[in-house]
């Protein structure tokens, strides 16, 4: 062409520019056009391309209760480029995750371009068979086992609990689950012997049946 040459760049976005160098630049079509001297015209279209953005995907398997680590996560990335590196909340670095208590877990993956994508993965908790009852209770105001509680009883928002004296008295009743027997009945102690219990879980399961024990020191 015959000098002096005007450069115009147009882009995605809005782009435009007269420079003949063009950077930091995002994926797609710019269009260059040289116009000379004497007016002459040339126009070409180059094409940027991009990795596919970063898709996390995950597989879960809930953990059975909320205190037993059996869940775990699989973990899908599509997308990216060059080797992904995972760093979890938790300081895990692999992918895939197994041995996990219900909760909720933050993986972010880095990509070869240093991209990142973030996900929050949810393990659930199925609450099968995870009612735990102790069988002692000593209500001596020493602050340890003063009262009789259900752990993970949460999960039972329907339970109903039955105790009995040996003689077939009732001497406690809740229809909370997470509620704490102190041992008494009517305001007063019990006397030290073995109790028998009755919990309907109302859930479809058999009800949980057992003896506690009143140990006052």
């Amino acid at each position: 062409g015959t000098p002096p040459l005007a450069l115009l760049w147009s882009g995605p976005d809005g782009f435009s520019s007269t420079l003949g160098d063009i950077s930091v630049l995002s994926a797609g079509t710019y269009s260059l056009t040289v116009t000379d001297a004497n007016s002459c015209i040339l126009t070409r279209d180059y094409v940027l391309d991009a990795p596919a953005p970063m898709i996390i995907t995950a597989e879960t398997e809930p953990a059975s209760c909320p205190d037993t680590r059996d869940g775990s996560i699989l973990l899908t990335v599509s997308g990216g480029s060059g080797t992904l590196i995972y760093s979890w909340n938790d300081g895990i670095t692999s992918a895939d995750r197994t041995g996990l208590p219900g909760g909720e877990y933050i993986v972010t993956v880095t990509d070869g371009n240093g991209c990142v994508q973030v996900a929050t993965i949810t393990v659930g908790i199925t609450g099968e068979n995870c009612l735990r009852i102790y069988e002692i209770i000593t209500p001596n105001g020493d602050g340890s086992n003063d009262t009789w509680q259900l752990r993970n009883a949460e999960l039972y928002p329907d339970a109903e609990i039955f105790v009995y004296s040996r003689w077939g008295k009732l001497v406690y009743h809740s229809r909370n689950a997470g509620d704490e027997w102190d041992g008494t009945y009517n305001g007063k102690i019990l006397p030290n012997d073995s109790y028998h219990y009755v919990i309907h879980l109302n859930d479809g399961t058999e009800p949980r049946m057992g003896v506690i024990s009143i140990i006052s020191k």
